[in-house]
């Protein structure tokens, strides 16, 4: 009965650490890789890495990490779309930065789980549309230039968008924040689901949703059209 309870206690350790994975320590001696890739037009990320995404006409990835990390970090195309990984079972830790470079002539979505962070190097134009993805505790910041451009995000992560669209959807559910002043659109529809901000701009129509204690500020001349369910605000400012 004893040895029963002694197991019992010990299962959700060991599931614990099965969970974590092996811990990698950086050897601190940093270098970089360059990544043969076939051609895609979306990213998929997860880990703890910083991607940096810029347009450019070939396709291309270049890895920098502590020497003895870049085999963990994994990087493959399936059909058109970039996955960019840690391998399963380990967890890399660092004292240096893990940065991704990515480039690629067209982003049409690019998705981060995780705790991870993308940033564009300039404006990453698109001719037709753009869907940006965000789950987790993770930051997007980018630079685009698209017709229509959607964003959707769940968890506690940051979304901060500059540039231009003449449509925009935006989806926010949970606690994370959406920092859009800075991108022109003439068109926006934002909806947030739970204690979420968001900062947007619209300059013709401008639709918002707030279901919960979520705030909404905003900026331009557009026509408002405003639903709140809950403590929920929209506040103009300038």
């Amino acid at each position: 009965m004893q040895k029963w309870l002694f197991l019992c206690m010990l299962m959700p350790v060991l599931f614990s650490c099965n969970w974590m994975g092996e811990r990698v320590e950086g050897n601190g001696q940093h270098a970089n890789e360059n990544r043969q890739v076939s051609s895609f037009n979306s990213v998929e990320a997860s880990g703890p890495m910083d991607i940096i995404l810029q347009d450019a006409p070939n396709a291309g990835v270049r890895v920098e990490a502590d020497q003895n990390l870049l085999p963990y970090i994994l990087t493959d195309v399936d059909g058109k779309t970039l996955h960019i990984r840690t391998k399963k079972g380990y967890n890399l830790h660092s004292d240096n930065p893990m940065r991704v470079y990515v480039a690629a002539p067209v982003f049409n979505e690019v998705v981060l789980d995780g705790s991870g962070n993308i940033t564009s190097q300039g404006m990453l134009v698109n001719p037709d549309d753009m869907t940006l993805k965000l789950s987790g505790s993770g930051n997007i910041d980018m630079q685009v230039n698209t017709p229509e451009l959607k964003s959707l995000m769940n968890g506690s992560g940051n979304i901060k968008l500059s540039g231009s669209a003449d449509k925009w959807v935006a989806g926010l559910s949970g606690s994370g924040n959406i920092y859009c002043f800075g991108l022109n659109t003439q068109k926006a529809e934002v909806g947030i689901n739970g204690s979420g901000d968001a900062e947007v701009m619209a300059s013709k129509q401008l639709t918002l949703k707030i279901n919960g204690s979520g705030h909404i500020k905003y900026r331009g001349n557009a026509n408002v059209d405003s639903h709140i369910n809950g403590s929920g605000s929209v506040t103009k400012v300038e």
